[in-house]
């Protein structure tokens, strides 16, 4: 596919859909692993952690944040403690969205 799309006010490459974790560069798939484990950490429950948004869609550039869900009610305390812990920690800006919806998994 490898044409280009306008999303959020910038061109991108639109890669096509992602069909499989390990196609995403290397810092990505560590950031991703990073972002699952500290959910895990803090929550104190193995749970599914998926990819989703950009990085899901094929359509990532090097401003793209990293988008996951998991299907499992946290309090905005423990959303905002996860969410902050990782931008101040490890510079990754992340967002969770809390969904039944099936993506892909981070292994």
């Amino acid at each position: 596919m490898n044409e280009t799309i306008y999303y959020k006010q910038r061109l991108r490459l639109n890669r096509g859909e992602l069909k499989d974790f390990n196609d995403l560069p290397e810092d990505v798939k560590t950031n991703f692993k990073i972002i699952k484990n500290k959910i895990i950490e803090t929550i104190n429950e193995d749970i599914e952690v998926q990819l989703f948004g950009s990085y899901f869609h094929g359509f990532w550039d090097d401003q793209s944040d990293y988008d996951v869900i998991i299907n499992k009610n946290l309090n905005n305390t423990t959303l905002m403690y996860i969410i902050r812990n990782l931008l101040f920690q490890y510079k990754i800006k992340v967002h969770i969205k809390i969904t039944n919806r099936k993506t892909l998994l981070i292994p």
